[in-house]
């Protein structure tokens, strides 16, 4: 996923994850805002998604296990909360990492051919996607509009 939330960053996306996401992150050098798990005050992620400040969100779930049943339990988890929140504002939410990456990097080629064609038509050189200027005149062209995702891991 690191990859991927490089791609983000470049597009112009702020990225909130939870603390411990937000420490992965930052330790591979990757700008993220960190924000409270849905149990814990305001200002949390839930307030950041029902306030619809985020485009999609990614939600990697793991599965809880009672211990007095070694059973799968019914216990509203923090991610089944952030899923909940995130399904009720009508926002997309991915809960596999592959489909997550795919979608990142669709966008990522979606967003090089939407500057590709906006500078075509202004007269602009047109780079193709492995250029490294393309990338820069990427950058440039979100940085008026940033967007946001939320992240949490399991």
């Amino acid at each position: 996923f690191l990859e991927t939330a490089n791609i983000l960053i470049e597009l112009g996306y702020t990225i909130f994850a939870t603390h411990s996401t937000a420490q992965i992150l930052e330790k591979q050098n990757i700008r993220c805002s960190a924000v409270r798990k849905a149990y814990q005050q305001s200002p949390n992620v839930l307030d950041i998604i029902d306030n619809n400040k985020v485009s999609f969100v990614v939600n990697l779930s793991k599965v809880e296990i009672s211990e007095a049943k070694r059973e799968v339990g019914h216990v509203v988890t923090d991610g089944f909360r952030i899923r909940r929140a995130t399904v009720d504002n009508q926002i997309p939410l991915f809960t596999d990492l592959h489909l997550a990456r795919a979608f990142i990097k669709a966008l990522s080629r979606r967003m090089a051919v939407q500057v590709a064609a906006h500078q075509s038509k202004r007269g602009l050189p047109v780079f193709s996607s492995a250029d490294s200027a393309a990338g820069t005149s990427l950058r440039r062209a979100r940085a008026k509009s940033p967007r946001r995702c939320t992240s949490q891991g399991s």
